[in-house]
């Protein structure tokens, strides 16, 4: 039904954005964690292609729109992953370049630092 087919999609969404933070975190690139990571995409794969795993776990791919919209969800969350991370990259220089002026300001003025 519905509540099969919704947690389906919520959970694929959830898969493509986790993994894609995997990739990522996994750098740098050595074979074994690509191979490792492969390994854990292909496993996660058959557990929701192969029946048993996909009646174990209670996954319908059934749908094809289901399955875009979580692949949308998906990008959506790489997106903000993204965005979230330029924010903080842009608080993080203007806070250096705020510190670094106010250390500036100390040197020309004399004034010593402990």
């Amino acid at each position: 039904g519905y509540r099969v087919l919704n947690s389906t999609t919520s959970f694929l969404a959830l898969i493509i954005v986790a993994f894609f933070v995997l990739i990522l975190v996994a750098r740098p690139y050595r074979l074994w964690k690509l191979m490792l990571v492969g390994l854990m995409i292909a496993g996660m794969l058959a557990v929701m292609i192969v029946p048993l795993g996909a009646k174990i776990f209670d996954i319908d791919l059934s749908d094809p729109r289901a399955v875009w919209i979580a692949c949308i969800f998906g990008a959506i969350g790489i997106a903000v992953r993204y965005l979230v991370r330029w924010i903080l990259r842009a608080v993080h220089v203007a806070t250096d370049r705020r510190r670094a002026a106010k250390a500036a300001a100390r040197m020309t003025t004399g004034v010593a630092t402990g």
